[in-house]
């Protein structure tokens, strides 16, 4: 299931959408999507179930060019997972970037499983 924050019950008043939070922290694998070349810190998100984070950050979005560059990132403890990121870890727009992000997913999510603090 995917949780996406912006779509998540915005409640008025309460300015630490704890609703939304409480969906988020308690996933074991996010996809965080990037709109700037800015960096992503994981401590940012305080959650003890969050164990890896998949980074994508579209490149000449909105154009017939468009591509994703991705990054992974895990908690020290969960087994690494496939498929590999290729080099440079830049994916056109098509079937095949989805069928490699789906199946890293659920590989991240399996692996998470197999961590010692899970």
């Amino acid at each position: 299931m995917f949780h996406v924050s912006t779509k998540l019950p915005f409640t008025e008043g309460d300015t630490q959408q704890l609703q939304r939070k409480r969906h988020i922290g308690n996933d074991i694998v996010a996809i965080i999507f990037q709109e700037e070349n800015t960096p992503f810190v994981p401590d940012m998100i305080a959650s003890n179930f969050l164990h890896a984070y998949i980074v994508v950050q579209a490149e000449n979005p909105e154009t017939d060019n468009t591509s994703y560059k991705v990054a992974v990132t895990a908690r020290e403890d969960v087994p690494s997972f496939g498929p590999s990121l290729p080099s440079p870890p830049v994916f056109q727009k098509n079937a095949e970037f989805r069928e490699f992000l789906l199946t890293k997913l659920i590989n991240a999510e399996n692996a998470c499983c197999k961590s010692d603090k899970f």
